[in-house]
């Protein structure tokens, strides 16, 4: 297989190296799974079901390769893949599928891929979908196919309801709607945790330490979801736990003018050196636009101010 993480899931990119799975046959789910939502935890949970009765639970995740792609140019992802590989992974799945998507395989007959695809090369026994599920040719692969094909192949389709909040559809696109207005709290109960950025903390000109708070620097993914530069309440995961927090995204407009976003993160009550170490941010809140000042000591001031609501915030 191409890839194993700690906790033993298959990572297929090539379809080469894709081995047929236990004989006893497999339970699957087919989509793009950004942001691996409540709704895509649903559909992953009944996969889980299938597992604890012997089958062997598999996500095929659509993926548009370079220079091809279904989707608007401007939208991002609201999980890297290596995020969306460990959610995945600790959820207990035992194997994600990369399924090319380019010219030749968005023009494959549904029903073929069905055949071909899932029951020769998978041994597909069970398949859950949402009810907007469409793949191959036309999008002619939907329920309806899989239901027709189920009773003249003999495996299971079971169709999965859409998951609502306030009487909405949870989606990656409302998902995707609420990060980009900087809503925190109603993306984080679409997704069913907050949402974040990880990575590896990097070095920068250590002028937080010089005007007294310290930050641990992430250069903001260019794939990933920007919410609105601004301050937010947040909650880091260090080395040594989960720490209170308030982080900015932005250019530093005062300082530095970036041409790219970062994320500045003041861990409060943290002493350790972090440089090079990997942390996840959460972003709880969303506090205040960035803003550029007059002079450092005005920024000074304003950070002192917001590193003060944030260490009183939510405290009783």
């Amino acid at each position: 297989m191409s890839g194993i993480t700690p906790e033993n899931m298959q990572i297929i990119r090539s379809m080469a190296k894709l081995n047929s799975p236990a004989a006893a046959g497999s339970a699957i789910s087919i989509g793009k799974f950004d942001g691996l939502h409540r709704g895509h935890v649903r559909l992953v949970d009944e996969l889980l079901k299938k597992k604890r009765q012997g089958l062997y639970s598999i996500v095929v995740c659509i993926s548009p390769q370079p220079g091809f792609s279904v989707c608007t140019a401007n939208e991002k992802r609201l999980l890297t893949e290596s995020e969306m590989e460990e959610r995945l992974s600790s959820l207990g799945l035992d194997m994600l599928i990369y399924y090319p998507l380019d010219a030749e395989t968005k023009n494959t007959v549904a029903g073929d891929f069905v055949r071909e695809f899932l029951l020769k090369h998978l041994a597909m026994a069970y398949i859950c979908a949402g009810p907007d599920l469409s793949f191959g040719a036309g999008g002619e692969g939907n329920c309806a196919l899989l239901s027709t094909m189920a009773k003249e192949y003999g495996f299971s389709a079971h169709i999965v309801a859409k998951l609502r909040h306030d009487g909405k559809e949870i989606s990656s696109s409302l998902v995707r709607c609420a990060i980009e207005r900087g809503d925190m709290g109603l993306a984080a109960a679409l997704l069913g945790y907050p949402y974040y950025m990880g990575g590896k903390v990097q070095r920068g000109k250590s002028l937080g330490h010089k005007l007294g708070f310290a930050t641990a620097n992430l250069i903001w993914p260019g794939e990933k979801v920007l919410p609105p530069n601004g301050v937010y309440l947040s909650q880091t995961m260090t080395p040594e736990g989960p720490m209170r927090s308030i982080s900015n995204i932005g250019i530093n407009p005062t300082t530095d003018g970036l041409s790219h976003p970062r994320l500045e993160t003041y861990i409060y009550d943290y002493a350790g050196d972090l440089y090079d170490k990997a942390i996840k941010v959460e972003l709880l809140k969303f506090i205040r636009k960035e803003q550029a000042f007059s002079d450092a000591a005005a920024l000074q001031a304003q950070v002192m101010k917001d590193i003060e609501y944030g260490r009183t915030w939510g405290v009783s």
